[in-house]
């Protein structure tokens, strides 16, 4: 059972935006500003006087003029001439907005930004300091500080364009350090940047608005028994329950507009787990009866005492918690609750849960047709920096773009005779299907191929799906990048009777990270290819991570390399990486943060992970940005110190101090940020970095090595008979005393039969996974 429906969020209202321009009759080569009709957005600049005045909205082209000469009056630098170069794909279809050189970002002023045709990307690229980056004390805020410590925007990492300034005759012209970040605009909704007080002249950036279309929020529920759930929208008067007519009264309006899943009003069967996945950034609300899953009976034998005959317990007469408990005492419990009778006899617990991820409710355990009576509502969290899913489609000008939910006999494009998909592999079905809308007549031309840029919330496998002219093998070879070859692909009928095989290409991608479709080899150029449509799914398989500060701070993911980017604030790059860290999660913020005590990090992972972090220990005579000594904290609190080297990042004079922590499945790391050292600053630096790495299958070993090396505390190189007898108690309390002692003297026997005092635990670890390898091919 799997609900799949969607429904679409509000539309704000855009009739009272207009797109007014500043008059400039100096420059002749200027692109053509558009019509107000036309206008993309409408920006306004006000100074630190108060006066504002409106931004000139231009298309952005590549070697177009990014900054005008009018200085409005900020004594900033200007008449640079830079010109926009390495204009990446996703700026297509996108509007520059105009500025004097050094106008954004300049002290106490603000830019005010309004989507008006469209939901949009709001671009802003900023000139960074790149090399060594000693401690400091600069109190100044630049814009560039604020947006990597900002809740809404994304760093964007690789993704950023460039310019080129003039140089002298005979000289290269100097390529500057520069970083990009982003954030969603809703179309109508009035963004503003922060305002800053730079130290110094500050530094140079531009803004792109880019136009785009929004995937609706959607939520599936699923359930490990036979379960009828149907979805609506709740709202006051609404139904509870499939099979009872009861109706949600006193609804509170944190609940109002979300998701109802409609399920059996008691008629749930005993061990039914239900799991949420949301596709983007979900609160996940419970509302249960107080008593719900019939608990709180005595039991002897594994039978309740009251006459139910319910075998609900492991016969150790001790009283059962309720289902309704077992959720209390992990989830959130809100103060208010409706109500579907004339008593106030619920609750609601919350929980939330990051875009894509599965959330389990307990297990339910009660008598048959007296289950626990409760409701599940989703809402996604307000004010994210990203839509469920983006995107962004370029021929010839922004084009509309279709979105369905791909089944059997769908259409390949509503609005256009393309014809219809049949044969749909089962994997494929009930993901979105993303098409472009017929373009508008061009006359004779031939309109050029469709070129895309998506952005889903929630860590996804994007299909592409392509003309049969070339095998998929062949277009995931010339697009490299991570792109492969499917071997099922859906039967394309573009009228009846006749049938042509599509070719499909995959390619998964982390929550919030940007893709551009035709892939090309190097990244850069795109590639001249026909995509019929995309498909994108959650992806279920998929190793996620989050890294949060308690100030309201996400850090930026991506997937750990050699060369990425150390931190979201600078160009400083990573010179080399362990190998333990290597297939694992970065995690970027400001690479120099101010930290006091009670800020702390929460580490979440889909999946049993370590934790690396990386903080600085040495900077040649200069006193180490470690946050009032933070390491000895951590290895107080269960960390421990790698003996691998941590990364270098291209400043020799910072030497980095590696620590980890391994976090088990379905649990959270809370790791602190602040030492305890004196120091009598409110706030002091700290310099750190963060991977988390997923221990499958493939790290098993390793970990069991981990484990096992902690019992050698008299450092001897392995394990003592003592010691293993010790953790096979521990580990297998089954295990006899005879049993016990034949795998010890297995273990301990060398090669030429002779019993060892130590056995090495690589060894140890090795002899492990060979039985467990024997065992699962013998199963």
């Amino acid at each position: 059972m799997d609900e799949d429906n969607e429904y679409d969020d509000e539309d704000f209202d855009n009739d009272d935006f207009e797109n007014e321009t500043v008059e400039d009759e100096s420059e002749e080569e200027l692109p053509k500003r558009r019509d107000d009709a036309d206008a993309v957005a409408a920006a306004t600049f006000i100074g630190a006087t108060g006066s504002s005045i409106n931004v000139p909205v231009v298309p952005v082209e590549e070697g177009m003029r990014i900054w005008d000469d009018v200085d409005w009056g900020l004594k900033v630098r200007c008449n640079s001439g830079a010109t926009l170069t390495e204009l990446p794909p996703h700026f297509l279809g996108g509007s520059l907005l105009r500025c004097p050189e050094g106008a954004l970002g300049s002290s106490r002023s603000q830019f005010q930004v309004t989507s008006l045709q469209h939901d949009a990307r709001l671009y802003v690229v900023m000139e960074v300091p790149s090399g060594k980056s000693p401690p400091c004390n600069e109190t100044g805020v630049s814009l560039t500080s604020c947006l990597a410590n900002g809740q809404r925007w994304l760093s964007e990492a690789e993704a950023s364009p460039s310019w080129q300034e003039k140089a002298a005759e005979g000289r290269k012209p100097k390529r500057p350090e520069l970083l990009m970040f982003s954030t969603f605009a809703p179309k109508g909704a009035n963004l503003s940047f922060p305002q800053v007080v730079p130290t110094g002249e500050p530094p140079r950036g531009f803004a792109v608005v880019v136009p785009l279309t929004a995937g609706s929020f959607n939520v599936t529920l699923t359930s490990n028994t036979e379960l009828e759930v149907r979805k609506t929208i709740m709202d006051e008067g609404v139904m509870a329950w499939v099979d009872r007519d009861h109706q949600y009264l006193d609804v509170p309006e944190y609940l109002k507009h979300g998701i109802l899943f409609q399920q059996p009003f008691k008629d749930i069967p005993t061990g039914s787990v239900l799991t949420v996945r949301p596709n983007s950034a979900s609160t996940v609300y419970v509302l249960t009866e107080r008593r719900g899953g019939h608990g709180g009976h005595e039991v002897h034998g594994g039978h309740e005492v009251n006459g139910h005959g319910y075998n609900g317990d492991n016969g150790n007469g001790k009283v059962r918690r309720s289902w309704a408990e077992d959720l209390g005492s992990s989830w959130h419990l809100e103060e208010a609750a409706p109500r579907w009778h004339e008593l106030p006899t619920m609750r609601t617990y919350s929980r939330y849960c990051p875009g894509g991820w599965p959330l389990a409710l307990p297990p339910c355990h009660a008598p048959p047709n007296d289950g626990p009576v409760f409701s599940v509502v989703v809402t996604p969290v307000t004010a994210q920096s990203s839509a469920p899913l983006e995107v962004s489609c370029h021929n010839e000008g922004f084009r509309e773009i279709e979105m369905l939910s791909l089944q059997e006999g769908v259409p390949l494009s509503r609005s256009s005779s393309k014809g219809i998909l049949v044969e749909v592999p089962p994997w494929m079905q009930g993901a979105m299907l993303i098409s472009p809308m017929e373009p508008e007549k061009r006359g004779t031309s031939r309109p050029g191929f469709a070129r895309f840029a998506l952005r889903p919330a929630a860590a996804s496998v994007v299909y592409a799906l392509l003309p049969a002219s070339s095998v998929a093998a062949e277009y995931a070879a010339r697009w490299g990048n991570g792109w492969e070859a499917r071997d099922e692909a859906p039967l394309w009928q573009p009228e009846e009777g006749l049938k042509a095989r599509l070719a499909v290409v995959a390619k998964r991608v982390l929550p919030r990270e940007l893709l551009g479709v035709p892939g090309t080899s190097d990244g850069t150029a795109v590639e001249e290819t026909e995509v019929l449509g995309l498909v994108v799914k959650v992806d279920e398989e998929a190793f996620d991570a989050s890294v949060e500060c308690n100030n309201g701070l996400e850090l930026a993911r991506n997937q750990v390399k050699e060369t990425g980017l150390a931190w979201t604030d600078r160009q400083n790059r990573l010179a080399w990486i362990p190998e333990c860290m290597k297939g694992g999660l970065q995690f970027r913020g400001p690479h120099e943060i101010l930290t006091r005590p009670g800020l702390s990090l929460r580490i979440r992972a889909t999946a049993a992970c370590r934790a690396f972090v990386m903080i600085e220990a040495n900077y040649k005579e200069l006193p180490p940005r470690n946050g009032r000594g933070l390491p000895e904290l951590l290895l107080q609190h269960g960390w421990a110190l790698e003996t691998a080297p941590a990364p270098a990042w291209q400043d020799a004079a910072s030497t980095l101090k590696l620590l980890s922590k391994r976090c088990p499945e379905g649990q959270e790391l809370l790791m602190p940020l602040c030492g305890e050292e004196e120091d009598k600053r409110m706030e002091t630096p700290l310099l750190f970095m963060m991977v988390v790495v997923s221990l499958g299958p493939e790290r098993l070993g390793e970990e069991m090595r981990r484990s096992f090396s902690l019992w050698d505390a008299d450092n001897a190189g392995g394990l003592a008979m003592e010691q293993l007898q010790e953790i096979l108690k521990r580990l297998c309390p089954q295990l006899d005393d005879n049993t016990r002692k034949m795998v010890v003297s297995q273990a301990f026997a060398s090669p030429k039969g002779e019993m060892r005092r130590v056995i090495p635990y690589e060894e140890f670890v090795e002899k492990l996974l060979r039985f467990a390898a024997v065992g699962e091919r013998q199963g």
